[in-house]
């Protein structure tokens, strides 16, 4: 517990997401950390952890982007973990927000939810389908927002008697206030201009980094 409350001392103190400067030991400690909040999405019967290469690189990507080597942070960008069914991405998602809240969180609540904010696809269309404003201004405005699955909800959704494309929405208000995003999608970025259009990917190229996850699916 030592190691913990110092290191989220330092990230108090630094005033920002992915700030501070960790010593060796405080490295080797938030890898093992993260590997384990990840495990389940990568092992076999006996519990060891299995990683390809291509594996091994992309957590090696995401681990360096969580604790701020290699990348430029200034930049606040966040993630967009793409690839096909089963290959661990929700999992690595949600292993991201456990990490962040235990190393980054500065414990301040807005209407009961802490930062940061994990949402299924789902739930940001329904938040729009039902008014819930708090909720819509919360996903718009909070410092990290994670969606998951994103592709699975309703493209379009009736909001107030209009027509409304929810993921839309939301990327260009936090664009316009510069907050992160951490996206996981069976969608790749191509589909992401099909979609949405070519004003959203373009905005989106700006504010994440594109990882993507090969292989077959580790559920079968």
């Amino acid at each position: 517990m030592e190691i913990i409350q110092k290191i989220r001392e330092q990230n108090r103190l630094s005033c920002n997401f992915r700030r501070a400067l960790f010593n060796d030991k405080q490295i080797a400690h938030l890898k093992r950390y993260f590997l384990e909040s990840i495990r389940t999405a990568f092992y076999e019967e006996n519990g060891k952890i299995i990683l390809s290469q291509d594996e091994v690189e992309n957590i090696k990507k995401i681990f360096n982007w969580l604790i701020g080597k290699d990348i430029d942070v200034t930049l606040n960008k966040g993630l967009f973990l793409t690839g096909d069914y089963g290959t661990g991405k929700s999992v690595i998602l949600k292993g991201i927000i456990k990490f962040i809240d235990r190393y980054y969180s500065h414990d301040y609540l807005i209407n009961g939810i802490s930062n940061p904010m994990l949402i299924l696809s789902w739930d940001m269309a329904n938040y729009f389908m039902s008014g819930n404003e708090i909720m819509i201004n919360k996903m718009k405005t909070t410092s990290i927002l994670a969606i998951d699955e994103l592709g699975y909800g309703p493209l379009e959704v009736n909001y107030y008697g209009s027509i409304c494309k929810p993921f839309a929405e939301i990327i260009m208000q936090r664009y316009q206030r510069r907050r992160c995003i951490l996206i996981s999608t069976n969608l790749t970025m191509e589909d992401i201009k099909i979609i949405y259009g070519g004003h959203i990917y373009d905005r989106l190229c700006q504010m994440v980094y594109v990882i993507e996850f090969r292989g077959n699916s580790k559920r079968k």
